[in-house]
């Protein structure tokens, strides 16, 4: 069991950067000297301000992400020949599906990545 750890605003502003990192909460939950997910899940609860910020940076982050996974997909492309075929195949479709994962959520919680489309019917009925 870890041992509890004490809110700071140092602590809040590590987890704040570590999410806009790309890491998860889970992640940074689990590094040493970090509070329990538990802990910052009842900080949230308690804190709408953390709770805004750590929604923020988790947005954020998503963009980390999408980056870092479209590294991985350049570097496979730039080096096929270090890669069994298999291999490749099998990083394509991870890192596609975490493509598609990375921009539903971005269009769900940031309205910027949203598509604006607009349906208008025009003319009269029978």
């Amino acid at each position: 069991m870890k041992p509890r750890i004490k809110r700071s605003e140092r602590l809040d502003e590590e987890i704040i950067s570590s999410l806009e990192d790309g890491q998860t909460l889970t992640q940074i939950c689990s590094g040493e000297g970090m509070p329990t997910l538990r802990a910052v899940q009842k900080w949230r609860r308690q804190d709408e301000d953390f709770e805004n910020a750590v929604h923020d940076a988790w947005v954020r982050g998503l963009q980390t992400r999408f980056d870092k996974n479209y590294d991985d997909q350049q570097r496979l492309l730039d080096n096929p020949t270090n890669y069994d075929p298999k291999h490749i195949n099998a990083m394509a479709t991870i890192t596609r599906d975490r493509s598609h994962q990375i921009i539903a959520a971005q269009t769900r919680l940031d309205r910027r990545y949203a598509v604006q489309s607009k349906t208008e019917h025009t003319g009269g009925g029978p």
